[in-house]
């Protein structure tokens, strides 16, 4: 036991000291932080005592914690038992939450409860095994310091975390059953760590009845959510584990065989969880249990998300990676005009990403950019060496698989760096928070003008570049470029007076830009695009913008550009405007 306890204070000083890599992070994460609606983080199966949990369980918290979320969220398994030592081991990964200000909230999980001298963990409620065969004591005091309900101490001081402080008279300890109002949005926290919500009502914490006079947790739930969903509140459900298995069974670890409460999806308790809530207005359930990502529809279309890749070896002895579900990461999770907007974000070692494809691309010639990224697992036989950042799709060569509608796409997004140089080439279903003009989920882009330019993916905080060149014809560009405009320019607003500035005479198809310039700063750009080849003529009215005012008198710079994959053409004159 010394010897057990040395290798944590070990590895907990290796965790704290070690000195930060210098990965690539990227400036705009994809998925974007909303700039209104709180953010949300949902992850579970953290096992940071798993052989790769030290590795992957600081990674999600570091990463989860950069798009400083409204609050997070947990599914429970903080480690393999629910020892005082190892539920105190958790805590210590989750203090860049506290130093960030970030509120933290956790389900149970059956791994959190202290199983007795001898006794494989987790077990209790199962079959013939009691509830209280394993021990909540530990839970109870090592979370006792936390934020209320969570734990005993002070809410948190987030005036959006509505919710009265810890009623006096009750038992103390960290709550297993609790309630977190974040604006519009409720939390309901329930415990099923006993292979079962009715069972587990036995070892409540606190204990029931209540004072409301409800005898079990699906009670409570009947009434929590549904004074939520009166009140108009989006009303989502943490708990550890889920009341179906949508994943292949053939690939499943043994010890994750149809992994639900009872270890059967016809036990009593799932199809009464999914009818109550339907009928209480549920929006969402978050969940874990299953090492793995995953998600269903249950009764009354109500999803459930599966994210159990935060730390745990993944369940499973087949393959794996995005066609499987079988990945590490973390869910962001946002409520926009009551609409549930969710993304997987997966992690990765730092600068681990890798974008492929080709280097030079004809104009008007389409090209796929290809992304993968390495997790930080080294130890796992599951592990997933490169993780296609791609939708997910049925495998041709295997004939039934997990159904593609419960895997989640890995978060990613592909930029280019010039648009006019590549465009991206979107589907009919790409996301709707990208920048049309720049970016695509598919990696598809279509050559347009000659010209140098990057690509771009981005997935959580992680980004990579890749340099693309759309190559020209032989022969010339342009056969002439020339600023014609006047050296002096006389503006009048009536009658209107437009000034040809530039006429160019292209060779072949190149990016155009003509623009005026004040002391360095430009104050109107009078054309900038991908130009067909032919003449060009540009004209000025002397105005900053299409409708706007005319510019003051004085000495401004007509600047034209003509640029590919060659050298820049430039040419450019000072005039004098008077008015």
């Amino acid at each position: 036991m010394r010897s057990r306890h040395l290798l944590l204070v070990w590895l907990l000083g290796a965790l704290l000291c070690a000195p930060a890599a210098q990965g690539a992070v990227a400036e705009d994460p994809w998925p974007p932080r909303p700039p209104r609606e709180p953010l949300f983080v949902h992850y579970g199966e953290e096992h940071w005592n798993d052989a790769d949990g030290g590795t992957i369980l600081p990674k999600v918290v570091s990463e989860s914690a950069r798009y400083r979320p409204a609050m997070v969220t947990m599914s429970g398994d903080k480690a393999s038992n629910g020892t005082r030592v190892e539920l105190a081991t958790w805590k210590r990964f989750m203090e860049p939450y506290d130093r960030a200000g970030i509120p933290y909230f956790p389900a149970v999980g059956n791994h959190d409860r202290l199983s007795p001298p001898g006794v494989a963990p987790g077990l209790q409620g199962l079959g013939a095994i009691p509830a209280g065969f394993s021990s909540f004591a530990p839970y109870r005091e090592v979370f006792v310091d936390r934020p209320y309900p969570f734990g005993d101490a002070a809410p948190y001081g987030d005036p959006q975390l509505a919710g009265a402080a810890r009623p006096a008279g009750e038992a103390p300890g960290a709550s297993t059953h609790y309630v977190v109002d974040y604006g519009s949005v409720r939390w309901i926290f329930l415990d099923n760590s006993c292979w079962s919500i009715s069972r587990c009502d036995a070892v409540q914490s606190p204990p029931f009845a209540d004072p409301e006079g409800n005898q079990g947790q699906f009670e409570w739930l009947e009434r929590r959510a549904d004074e939520a969903s009166r009140s108009g509140r989006t009303v989502f459900v943490v708990m550890h584990m889920p009341t179906r298995d949508p994943r292949d069974q053939r690939h499943s670890d043994p010890v994750a065989f149809r992994h639900v409460m009872g270890k059967s999806e016809a036990f009593a308790d799932n199809p009464r969880f999914e009818q109550v809530a339907e009928r209480t207005g549920v929006d969402a359930v978050f969940l874990a249990h299953i090492k793995g990502q995953s998600l269903y529809r249950a009764r009354g279309r109500v999803p459930y998300y599966v994210d159990g890749g935060a730390g745990g070896e993944l369940h499973t002895t087949g393959p794996v990676g995005t066609d499987h579900g079988y990945w590490h990461g973390y869910r962001l999770v946002q409520v926009s005009r009551g609409r549930v907007i969710t993304d997987a974000v997966p992690i990765f070692v730092d600068g681990g990403i890798t974008l492929r494809g080709a280097d030079v691309v004809r104009p008007g010639a389409l090209e796929r950019y290809e992304a993968f990224g390495r997790q930080p697992v080294f130890s796992d036989p599951a592990r997933v060496e490169m993780l296609e950042l791609r939708d997910p799709r049925r495998p041709a060569s295997v004939p039934t698989t997990t159904p593609v509608e419960s895997l989640p796409a890995p978060a990613r997004m592909f930029t280019s760096g010039n648009p006019l140089v590549l465009g991206p080439k979107a589907p009919a279903g790409d996301d709707v928070r990208r920048n049309p003009i720049t970016q695509t989920k598919n990696g598809l882009f279509r050559g347009r003008c000659p010209g140098r330019t990057r690509v771009r993916v981005t997935s959580g905080h992680e980004t990579t570049v890749r340099d693309v060149r759309v190559q020209s014809r032989p022969g010339p560009i342009a056969r002439s470029v020339r600023v014609t405009a006047r050296r002096m320019l006389k503006l009048r607003l009536r009658p209107r007076l437009r000034h040809r500035v530039a006429r160019l005479h292209l060779a072949q198809g190149a990016e155009v830009l003509i623009r005026v310039r004040r002391r360095g700063r430009t104050v109107r750009t009078l054309k900038h695009a991908c130009a067909r080849a032919g003449r060009l003529t540009v004209l000025w009215d002397g105005r900053l913008r299409r409708r706007g005012r005319l510019v003051r008198g004085g000495r401004y710079q007509i600047e034209a550009k003509v640029r590919s994959d060659r050298r820049t053409i430039r040419r450019s004159r000072m005039v004098r405007v008077t008015r």
